[in-house]
């Protein structure tokens, strides 16, 4: 059973300027991360991942300016997961917020009395969010090979406090393809949540696999310019379009602009070779 639903519209998330933030080597200008968040409001990603407040009062502000110019996009900054995170991304004034939690919340470890403790927490945290922010995501690294059941439960509490999303993130890439779109099949059926999928490269199959994890019943997805990241990059963004055209008729995207930002962040980048490509499903 496949659970993709063709009358729902897939939400598009840009991550190039959070993943960027995470990255060694020359950080981009504060000109260079507007100019970046301009082209993909411009491409028509619905939310644009812009950095981390924690790293300081430089990105906060960055944050804060990119909302300003992108009125129409939402603006979301990244946090891990605890209250001293939080109070530091609200300094940014910008209107979404991800939570992350780490794999290890439901691990085959974790006990029932660390378990129910740890989403008691969440639920606070989300709470605290929303004093500030419109819309609040949650999301785990790596949660595939936790406990399926401490997933569903995790997941089925982040919705029941007020998370609009959960994002499942293949951070190590663990997961083939096939398997990615049978575990987003199992934790949609047996939650009914909304989910996202965050793939990273390094197996050189992101993109099938976020492909596959649509087919699954991810509702959203996110990638990065010229599949920018760690661990091999993400699912490249202006690649997915095409194949988001062709295999979901989605239509949202304006590849030239797309094109435009690739041409932009490889100048920044200074890249003389382009990055191993990834293969459709």
């Amino acid at each position: 059973m496949v659970p993709f639903d063709a009358s729902k519209s897939l939400w598009i998330i840009d991550s190039t300027l959070r993943e960027r933030s995470m990255m060694k080597g020359r950080e981009y200008t504060e000109a260079e991360k507007l100019k970046v968040a301009n082209l993909l409001a411009k491409a028509g990603v619905h939310e644009i991942e812009a950095g981390i407040p924690s790293k300081g009062s430089k990105e906060s502000r960055v944050i804060r300016q990119i909302r300003i110019e992108n009125p129409h996009t939402l603006v979301t900054c990244w946090a891990k997961a605890s209250i001293e995170s939080i109070e530091l991304a609200k300094r940014c004034s910008a209107n979404s917020i991800h939570l992350c939690f780490s794999e290890d919340i439901i691990g085959q470890g974790v006990s029932s009395a660390q378990f129910e403790s740890s989403l008691n927490q969440m639920g606070k945290m989300i709470k605290e969010c929303f004093k500030s922010f419109d819309y609040v995501s949650v999301g785990i690294s790596n949660p595939f090979n936790g406990d399926l059941i401490k997933l569903n439960r995790f997941v089925s509490k982040a919705v029941h406090h007020g998370a609009l999303r959960v994002r499942l993130a293949d951070s190590g890439t663990r997961m083939s393809p096939e398997d990615v779109q049978k575990f987003f099949e199992t934790v949609k059926i047996r939650t009914n949540a909304p989910l996202e999928f965050h793939g990273h490269n390094k197996s050189g199959k992101a993109m099938e696999s976020s492909l596959r994890a649509i087919r699954g019943g991810a509702e959203s997805i996110s990638l990065t310019v010229g599949g920018l990241g760690e661990n091999g990059g993400v699912a490249n963004l202006e690649e997915m379009g095409p194949a988001l055209l062709s295999q979901f008729q989605y239509t949202n995207l304006n590849f030239y602009k797309l094109n435009e930002a690739a041409k932009y962040v490889n100048m920044l980048e200074n890249r003389r070779k382009p990055r191993n490509r990834s293969v459709a499903a």
